[in-house]
């Protein structure tokens, strides 16, 4: 008896149960897409960054900020953006996974896809110059951005460790005044060691600057690179001014 009340109420149910119209099953499978070439998308544009700032990093003087290659990299590894692109291709793996077909594909093709198709777009952004614009407007318009993940403006902004960067703004036979990319302004005088080849300044160059701090405004410095891809930086100039001149030759005190 117990037996065929149940096989009636799984009848009954069988009869209320009303097939799905086919609109919700293909607004799913689009909604999947869609999630998918968004998530595709924000992590092409994480690795575009990550290429920028690879490619931008202060490789030519490594030893002079850490002394090996390998803490080098781990101090200057953008881990901001290398979150968010694991982030967005996890999520582009759950959602091709979730397509009518998406089962039929193991795990390491779905990730090498993904990963391979936001490199592929991601190279195109970087040569657009998409990522040095993502960059650029973070620094400017997020204040925890620049102070937390900037690690490039960790390392120039230690004068007390030797290391200084900014733009020339003004610049005689005694000196260079410069103002670091944190606003302050530093005068800047040759060591005896200079150890760098002589450069031709201008008023608005970008520089890094190797040397020792002599007090809150001196700098004397025994190496001078160009600074590049740095256009957050306080109260930048449009473009370089004025005649360009060799680098005062001595310290003059």
């Amino acid at each position: 008896m117990a037996e065929n009340n149940i096989s009636q109420q799984v009848l009954e149910k069988i009869k209320n149960i009303k097939p799905k119209p086919r609109w919700q099953f293909l607004l799913r499978d689009y909604s999947v897409w869609i999630l998918g070439g968004i998530s595709l998308a924000l992590g092409s544009l994480s690795f575009s960054v990550v290429l920028f700032l690879a490619r931008n990093n202060d490789w030519d003087i490594y030893s002079e900020i850490s002394n090996s290659f390998f803490k080098f990299l781990l101090i200057t590894l953008p881990y901001f953006w290398l979150v968010f692109l694991l982030l967005f291709l996890l999520a582009a793996y759950y959602n091709f996974k979730n397509t009518k077909q998406g089962y039929k594909f193991p795990f390491y093709k779905i990730s090498l896809l993904s990963i391979l198709s936001s490199m592929v777009i991601g190279v195109f952004l970087y040569n657009l110059g998409i990522a040095q614009a993502i960059e650029d407007s973070f620094n400017r318009r997020l204040p925890f951005y620049q102070e937390i993940f900037n690690v490039r403006k960790k390392i120039w902004t230690q004068a007390e460790e030797g290391f200084l960067a900014g733009y020339i703004i003004s610049l005689d036979e005694e000196k260079i005044t410069l103002q670091g990319i944190d606003g302050q302004a530093w005068e800047i005088y040759q060591a005896d060691d200079f150890r760098c080849p002589p450069m031709m300044l201008s008023v608005g160059d970008r520089l890094r600057l190797m040397g020792e701090k002599i007090d809150s405004q001196t700098f004397e410095v025994d190496c001078i690179l160009p600074l590049k891809d740095m256009k957050w930086m306080h109260s930048l100039p449009a473009q370089p001014m004025g005649e360009r001149k060799m680098m005062p030759l001595r310290i003059i005190r």
